[in-house]
């Protein structure tokens, strides 16, 4: 059921704001596709218990932190007016194992792959020191290290790309429950899905 079919016709201020809800809806149908793209790629290139080098490390950091980001995207504040997405407003309830997901996820994107807490990065400093004889001149020379492994197990990977997959379904089903009435908005093509269905 459409809001306007609940309580007649929508102000224009109301019909506005569901059109900005419609916009989160389609934004996010990107960002879970993306999500399940990145989490594909690590799927088929990463296994656990194996040792990889640093160039192998950064690729999964990097297919990893587009998995992250993307999923959350949907639920960080944006300019422009657009809504952030409520898991009510497509009618999607958490277990609780998606919901603990959910907020490692979010936590991960907040404090680690959005921004870099000091408290979050892992982070070891070394500092090289050398007195040169000739002259007794002291050199230091500062080199950070970093954990550049993934954050997520493969099994965690899995299950967030099957999390994005169930939300995209739902925010796909919702922006088509409410597109329909903005068709005024969108460059509209003509379809006759009928055609050839009796065998003509």
């Amino acid at each position: 059921m459409l809001p306007e079919d609940r309580a007649g016709p929508l102000s224009e201020e109301a019909r506005e704001a569901v059109y900005r809800r419609l916009t989160r809806l389609m934004l996010s149908c990107s960002d879970f596709s993306q999500a399940m793209s990145a989490a594909t790629f690590l799927l088929q290139e990463f296994e656990q218990d194996t040792a990889y080098g640093l160039p192998a490390w950064r690729k999964f950091r990097c297919y990893e932190t587009t998995l992250i980001v993307a999923y959350a995207r949907p639920f960080s504040r944006s300019e422009g007016g657009v809504p952030t997405l409520g898991f009510k407003t497509i009618d999607v309830k958490l277990t609780d194992a998606e919901r603990a997901l959910h907020e490692r996820v979010i936590d991960f994107r907040n404090k680690l792959y959005g921004h870099s807490d000091a408290d979050a990065v892992e982070m070891r400093v070394l500092c090289l020191h050398e007195v040169f004889k000739h002259n007794g001149t002291e050199m230091n020379l500062i080199v950070p290290r970093f954990d550049e492994t993934t954050r997520m197990s493969w099994d965690e990977i899995l299950r967030l790309s099957e999390l994005s997959g169930k939300l995209y379904e739902k925010t796909f089903k919702k922006a088509q429950e409410l597109g329909g009435q903005f068709k005024d908005r969108f460059r509209v093509f003509e379809m006759d899905m009928s055609r050839g269905m009796d065998g003509q």
